[in-house]
């Protein structure tokens, strides 16, 4: 199973997740994150040039174990380097000779042609093997299925933003051939946090939060376990995108990848219908 687990390394360079107390994840502990993660056969790993030191942190340990990593980064139009500049100074930092996916950060730039012609050049001359596009909402997943250069589209996908708000469409971009890969598993921390701990704006969650922790109590497993399985359980998902901030973490992660989750939990959960879809989004919490 931990070869559809993607390692996400936001946190080796970023402040990240709601329910972080500790900060960004010293070196130290990135170093045995890594060594952890290509000891267990996980392959991929996720990261990008906003994200910090994130990049550097990576390429030093290649660098220092030669222990390589697949990659997937990600892009910004806005960035004031061109995207073949960012990608060359992402391979330096990485030392590394090209990237699994090179994935659009925001959806609103799909369509661009001069995006999309500098994109297949660096395709066709192999420093990037698939072009991906990461997205937040349903209208932007529906765009991205019909992009037709995209290779890779990444979504979130978790107990409450679950098959129920996305089945449908994650069918359809399989029929057209697309991977899918999805992030925000564990809906950045929230599915961990006491109630009396989440900020005003999140209370109307509250009643789905106390529904996943019954149905925990029920399966006699962690709502962690009961997070990481779900996505992993899913079929049509290819990849399962996981960060992480200690290697206890990961560990526990992989413990997890390998219970079991029952079909008739898997069909309540798909029951759970979160009508404060705005909340299912991080980017609507600041």
């Amino acid at each position: 199973m931990a070869n559809s687990i993607v390692l996400g390394t936001v946190q080796f360079g970023l402040d990240y997740g709601i329910s972080n107390s500790s900060g960004k994840t010293k070196i130290d502990e990135a170093f045995r994150i890594l060594s952890l993660a290509s000891d267990k056969q996980i392959t991929t790993l996720d990261t990008a040039y906003a994200y910090g030191d994130s990049l550097d942190v990576i390429g030093r340990f290649h660098n220092e174990t030669r222990l390589f990593f697949l990659i997937n980064s990600k892009f910004k139009t806005d960035n004031n380097l061109s995207i073949s500049e960012q990608l060359e100074r992402t391979l330096e930092k990485l030392r590394v000779d090209c990237l699994e996916t090179y994935f659009y950060h925001r959806c609103e730039d799909l369509g661009r042609s001069d995006v999309d012609q500098e994109l297949n050049s660096l395709k066709l001359k192999g420093y990037i093997k698939k072009i991906g596009v990461s997205i937040y909402t349903n209208s932007e997943f529906k765009r991205a299925i019909e992009t037709e250069n995209i290779d890779v589209i990444q979504i979130p996908f978790n107990l409450l933003d679950n098959f129920s708000k996305r089945g449908s469409l994650i069918q359809s971009a399989k029929e057209q051939g697309k991977e899918i890969q999805c992030r925000s598993v564990f809906l950045q921390g929230l599915f961990f946090m006491e109630s009396n701990n989440l900020p005003a704006k999140l209370k109307d969650l509250i009643p789905y939060l106390n529904k996943l922790k019954e149905l925990a109590q029920k399966m006699k497993i962690s709502v962690e376990g009961m997070a990481l399985k779900y996505a992993l359980n899913q079929s049509l998902i290819d990849n399962v995108l996981i960060g992480v901030n200690t290697q206890d973490q990961l560990a526990s992660n992989l413990i997890n990848s390998k219970l079991e989750l029952p079909s008739n939990f898997v069909q309540e959960i798909d029951c759970i219908d979160v009508s404060e879809t705005n909340l299912l989004n991080p980017q609507n919490w600041v």
